[in-house]
């Protein structure tokens, strides 16, 4: 009986050694990406983008609110104004900025289609029959062919998972319901975030 016991100790032990190795292992590999991406950060700077920004125009001359400034990607920045009125006019004066003009894209952000993503689909299934099923569940009433895209697909341990987006107007019918149809199956989803 104590031999049992023994056996199923170092077993545990074991494992447990084992799974530190492993932890040690991935945290010096996070250190590694994380110094990696401060020497890739230097060459795209969100601050010197800022202050170029703030050095050629002057929000209180031409009179515009400026609610907040978010640092995004490769050393943009997103600049949130109080109106539409004070967005346009910021624009145009960014624009008659030959320095800025020349070394910056300069423009209205476009809103991201919603998107869905459908779990553990037959790997058999192939993209038509996949977006005609959706296209008959949800677009009754409408006479657009494209209310769903498909985006990406990867597999998964139980089959494909498919990345679809889907077209604003219809976005409540397909999030009302729990789960899709496709052929015989019911297929789970949900939606779909990525990271900004």
């Amino acid at each position: 009986m104590t031999d049992h016991r023994d056996l199923k100790q170092g077993v545990k032990n074991q494992f447990r050694e084992s799974a530190s190795a492993l932890l040690k292992m991935i945290t010096k590999q996070i250190a590694q990406i994380a110094e990696l991406n401060g020497r890739l950060l230097e060459e795209h700077n969100f601050l010197k983008t800022k202050e170029q920004v703030q050095a050629k125009i002057d929000v209180r001359k031409i009179k515009i609110g400026i609610k907040n400034v978010r640092n995004i990607k490769e050393g943009g920045i997103l600049i949130e104004t109080i109106s539409e009125k004070d967005l346009d006019k910021l624009i145009q004066h960014l624009k008659e900025q030959d320095e800025l003009k020349e070394n910056f894209n300069i423009n209205k952000p476009t809103a991201r289609k919603p998107h869905i993503i459908c779990f553990d689909i037959s790997p058999d299934t192939e993209e038509k029959a996949l977006l005609d099923s959706l296209q008959e569940q949800f677009s009754e009433g409408t006479e657009s062919k494209t209310d769903f895209a498909i985006k990406h697909h990867f597999k998964s341990r139980r089959g494909v998972n498919w990345i679809i987006e889907v077209d604003p107007t219809i976005w409540s019918k397909v999030t009302a319901t729990r789960k899709l149809n496709l052929g015989w199956e019911r297929i789970n989803f949900r939606e779909y975030l990525r990271p900004v």
